[in-house]
């Protein structure tokens, strides 16, 4: 049987059982690795993720469903996190810090578009700036291109301070203080 066919009979099984999915469903996909990664992108239709805002149901799959790419561990899943980010409602966004955080280094530069996006508000752009910040680690190179990142956001904010929603100064305030824990000598007067 093609891998692929069999992660769509698990995640359609995760789906159905939404409430409670059994540890084995759980295990088994996260055991097929990269083959689940399409079937799980399947299901994470635009209706399912505009769902999580209303709908119990849908925040539950979304959850199970983004914590199994997290626990796959898999670059290829990086693009999809990132559009949770921009998808789904703020508990779930909430979750998000830690299983973007399971995917390694090369999820900063999508989480730093995350926060660089005017069309999010500010909590999806908070959560995606720590979990950029997070991602550096000690690693000295990684801080400063998170700290030119978060730079260049600033930029594009501070050239119009006057038209700033409150949503953009919370934005700002957040990247400001993450910019700071970076200890960015360029971000002191």
């Amino acid at each position: 049987e093609d891998l692929q066919e069999i992660a769509r009979v698990r995640v359609a099984r995760l789906v159905a059982d939404w409430d409670w999915p059994e540890l084995s469903v759980l295990e088994d996909i996260i055991a097929l690795g990269e083959a689940a990664i399409p079937a799980i992108q399947e299901v994470l239709t635009p209706e399912l993720l505009a769902a999580t805002h209303t709908d119990e149901q849908a925040s539950a799959t979304v959850y199970y469903l983004a914590e199994v790419l997290g626990e796959i561990g898999s670059p290829q899943a990086i693009p999809t996190i990132a559009a949770l980010f921009r998808s789904v409602d703020d508990d779930t966004v909430e979750d998000l810090l830690d299983i973007a955080q399971r995917l390694g280094p090369e999820a900063i530069d999508p989480m730093l578009s995350v926060v660089a996006d005017d069309a999010l508000h500010w909590y999806p752009r908070a959560v995606a700036s720590e979990a950029a910040l997070n991602l550096a680690g000690a690693d000295a190179a990684r801080q400063e291109h998170v700290a030119a990142g978060f730079r260049e956001i600033l930029s594009g904010f501070l050239a119009r301070t006057d038209l700033l929603s409150d949503a953009e100064r919370d934005t700002v305030a957040t990247v400001i203080g993450d910019l700071a824990q970076l200890a960015d000598p360029a971000a002191r007067p």
